[in-house]
């Protein structure tokens, strides 16, 4: 299958489908945001998804004297899961990280087992130099929403930073 240049933009999207189609989740449980840590929080579902653009680099050696058709970006995406819990006060980070079948460390295993290794398609075609692989995961993180009704909700959050290299398309 050929390699194809491509968008940021298309690569994002293709992120955000491939996550929605695999995992059966609709646009309110798997969207981009700027941030990794979205304030939006969906009225359905305990666990959602956020995808957002990372850290690049540029590779100078790929880039054309004169002529710049293409560059090839390092580039990074952030996938955060988000885990809704009512709880009382005993055990709370115990049940985030570790309960049942909906936990934070679940969820972690989720969104890496959903992306890693995958070659996503934009147009058809391949875009990627490499297959999709994990760089890093932040420490979880716990916070309570503001805009609360009701006490005990809380949000917590893990994210993994995922690599992936492409090249831009600079000719339209």
């Amino acid at each position: 299958m050929p390699r194809s240049n491509a968008q940021q933009t298309e690569v994002l999207k293709a992120i955000v489908d491939h996550y929605r189609t695999t995992l059966s989740l609709d646009n309110a449980r798997a969207f981009l945001s700027i941030e990794s840590v979205s304030a939006r929080i969906p009225r359905s579902g305990d666990w959602w998804l956020t995808i957002s653009p990372g850290e690049g680099n540029f590779d100078q050696e790929m880039i054309a004297a004169g002529v710049v058709e293409q560059c090839t970006e390092d580039s990074r995406f952030i996938v955060s899961g988000h885990l809704r819990q009512f709880l009382d006060p005993t055990d709370e980070d115990a049940e985030l990280l570790v309960g049942n079948t909906e936990s934070l460390l679940n969820l972690k295993r989720t969104i890496l087992k959903t992306i890693c290794g995958v070659d996503l398609l934009v147009g058809g075609n391949t875009f990627s130099r490499e297959l999709i692989s994990p760089l890093s995961v932040r420490a979880p993180i716990l916070y309570e929403p503001i805009d609360q009704e009701e006490g005990g909700l809380q949000i917590a959050v893990i994210s993994v930073t995922f690599g992936l290299s492409f090249d831009w398309d600079l000719t339209t």
